[in-house]
């Protein structure tokens, strides 16, 4: 009996070793998996219910040929029919979690043993959906009122919406942070029972959380080291924290003091966190544990930044000096110069040397000094004060600005829809040189700015978001106070008063379930009106520009602008400048697996010397593509645009020299938008 039982095991053992080997092989050839198909999916996409199972296709030709030779590209896909259960279970489960619970699902397998090929098809019988239905939330009945209200009105569900379990726990998250917001600190989810109603078509929910008891703060403990800890006093730091004894824990508040001592620069690291073994009696102590760093740096730099929708290149240094006199302000003195729009300069007209006239070239001299403290009005608003003097030089003319910004920029929770306001006054001297047949022609503004700078940021991911939006306002009213102080003074006041609006928001949206493909929305418009004085006397740099890295990629940087000649001293010179600004992109992004990715985009629009001069057919349309590299830092970009439809030429696109009148090409750090 027992030879018996082992020639049984063997036999087994050789069959279950002949199946696995023929769906993989045959005769001794490996198939691949040329496609995955999917009948009976009326809800889901094929592309979503693909990033759902481990099965993959096989790839292009193109990525197998890189592959051989190369890190880019994919090898083939082989077909293993072992896979099939797991991917069944995939499937089952993700049409579960979508409120499917009751659909069932099949795979057949077609097999080509010419090419040896095959085609995996999942025949699904989805079934009908179940809707939301009554949600319960459990263990919650300790907590105070006011949380326990928020709480239940949070798990109110819409009864017509399809049950999904993403939602829900979207919503145990939310719940999560409003317990740690409050005084929670232990709080836990504990766990979710579903009750699936069938015949009814209903999903009826109860949530079940553990929160523990509400604890208040005990103390702050300081635990300052590195080379400058002995220069910064306890009493700043715990000002800068701005964690009262006695008031409830919040983990918002923790997060916001952390950044808020981040932002000093006086610490390598910062660490703001509960000895949650220390807790007793209602109260947990805060460990503030930092590295404090050198308080004087000097730096050379290599500057590359993206500033007015060019690559600008460039050498500068800076000296820093932190905790300057004391409540961990830091003073800063930088310099720098460098060309704009790097990659369009001849590098012979380098060497040979640049002037006045040279429209080919733009260039940058500034410097500035500029003190920042993080807490003003012993609140935790954070203050900075500059002074600037910056010189630049575009197509028209030269630039000579100098003069002082004092800004506010206030702490706002996460959860409110503004996140960043930032309040500014800005005095300065704008000084605008022509050159001319006589000699350099000058206009002169004194400027007395006003404004402000909201921002909503509600992205998944601030280097590649897939979700969510970014909103930017920013308002600026200009020489009312100089105009109302000087009609006390000299009532022939020249300069022009002027009011700036400027309003960008992006959005974002996944095209695949795996978020590896994204579509991005621009749309930007600005206004500046003068109601009082001569609108061309407006600085240049306050007026609109489009074209560049972050703009309409076909054109280079400041290049659509409308023009304006007018007079001075009897000599005509040429203005440029918009007074409106409309512009919109669209992007398909596609990261890949690795650190690179690849976008198409569309840009269109244009700046107009008046909003009433907007027409739609005035619009300038570019197209491309782009490379990126993304880094933990920020994405690296390359944009190839082509000049589509330019409402300024005559000739048809084919009509246009390609390299010399049509393509463009940008080097940019971060997305575009």
């Amino acid at each position: 009996m027992s030879n018996l039982s082992r020639i049984a095991g063997i036999l087994f053992i050789f069959f279950l070793v002949s199946n696995i080997a023929f769906a993989q092989e045959s005769d001794g050839k490996k198939y691949e998996l040329v496609k995955i198909a999917f009948t009976g999916n009326s809800t889901f996409s094929e592309g979503v219910l693909k990033s759902k199972i481990i099965s993959q296709e096989t790839p292009l030709w193109i990525w197998k040929f890189l592959n051989k030779f190369s890190a880019l590209g994919r090898p083939p896909e082989l077909f293993d029919s072992l896979r099939i259960k797991s991917d069944v279970r995939a499937l089952r489960e993700f049409y579960n979690t979508n409120g499917f619970f009751e659909t069932s699902i099949k795979a057949s397998i077609e097999k080509n043993t010419n090419d040896l090929e095959v085609i995996l098809t999942y025949n699904i019988v989805e079934g009908t959906a179940s809707l939301f239905g009554k949600a319960r939330v459990e263990g919650i009945k300790s907590i105070h009122r006011e949380l326990r209200d928020e709480v239940e009105k949070l798990f109110e569900l819409d009864t017509t919406v399809r049950y999904n379990e993403a939602i829900i726990r979207g919503k145990i998250e939310q719940s999560l942070q409003l317990y740690e917001n409050n005084g929670y600190m232990f709080a836990r989810f504990d766990s979710t029972v579903i009750i699936k109603d069938t015949a009814r078509r209903r999903a009826d929910i109860s949530i079940h959380f553990n929160t523990g008891g509400r604890l208040k703060i005990q103390e702050l403990v300081i635990d300052k080291k590195g080379e400058g800890a002995y220069d910064v006093d306890i009493e700043l730091l715990k000002r800068i924290v701005g964690i009262d004894k006695e008031e409830y824990y919040s983990l918002e508040k923790i997060r916001l003091s952390q950044i808020r001592l981040y932002r000093t620069g006086l610490f390598n690291s910062v660490v703001i966190s509960p000895l949650t073994s220390d807790t007793s009696s209602g109260h947990v102590p805060i460990l503030v544990s930092c590295n404090v760093g050198m308080l004087h740096e000097v730096s050379p730099e290599i500057l590359m930044n993206n500033q007015q929708n060019t690559f600008n290149i460039g050498l500068g240094a800076t000296i820093i000096r932190k905790n300057f006199l004391g409540e961990a302000r830091k003073l800063t003195i930088a310099g720098s110069g460098g060309v704009q729009d790097f990659f369009t300069i001849s590098p012979a007209k380098l060497i040979k040397g640049l002037n006045f006239r040279d429209s080919s070239f733009y260039g940058f001299i500034d410097g500035t000094a500029r003190i920042e403290q993080p807490y003003v009005f012993n609140r935790p608003v954070f203050g900075i004060l500059e002074g600037y003097f910056r010189l630049y030089k575009d197509l028209y003319s030269n630039k000579r600005n100098y003069g002082g910004k004092l800004s506010f920029e206030f702490e706002l929770p996460s959860y409110t829809f503004i996140n960043f306001l930032t309040a500014f006054y800005n005095f300065e001297v704008a000084d605008e040189l022509f050159s001319g047949v006589s000699g350099v022609k000058m206009l002169n503004n004194t400027l007395s700015v006003f404004g402000a700078d909201m921002k909503s940021t509600k992205t998944d991911d601030p280097l590649y978001p897939t979700r969510g939006y970014n909103l930017s306002l920013v308002v600026e009213e200009a020489n009312s106070l100089t105009y109302a102080v000087s009609k006390l003074i000299n009532p022939d006041f020249k300069e022009p008063l002027f009011y700036k609006v400027m309003g960008t928001i992006g959005l974002y949206s996944p095209l695949r379930e795996n978020s590896t493909a994204v579509g991005g929305l621009k749309l930007k418009a600005g206004h500046l009106q003068s109601f009082s004085g001569d609108a061309n006397e407006v600085p240049s740099t306050r007026k609109f520009f489009a074209g560049g890295s972050n703009s309409l990629r076909g054109w280079r940087a400041r290049e659509l602008a409308p023009t304006k000649i007018i007079s001075i001293n009897n000599e005509e010179v040429i203005l440029s400048g918009g007074n409106f600004i409309f512009e919109t992109s669209l992007e398909f992004r596609y990261r890949t697996k690795s650190d690179f990715g690849f976008v198409g985009f569309v840009d269109a629009g244009n700046t107009w010397s008046d909003y009433t001069k907007f027409r739609f057919r005035d619009f300038s349309v570019a197209s491309g593509i782009g490379l990126r590299y993304y880094t933990v830092i920020a994405p690296f970009r390359i944009d190839f645009g082509i000049k589509t439809y330019d409402p300024a030429s005559t000739k048809k696109i084919f009509e246009r020299p390609f390299l010399k009148e049509l393509f463009e090409f940008h080097f940019g750090i971060g997305e575009a938008f």
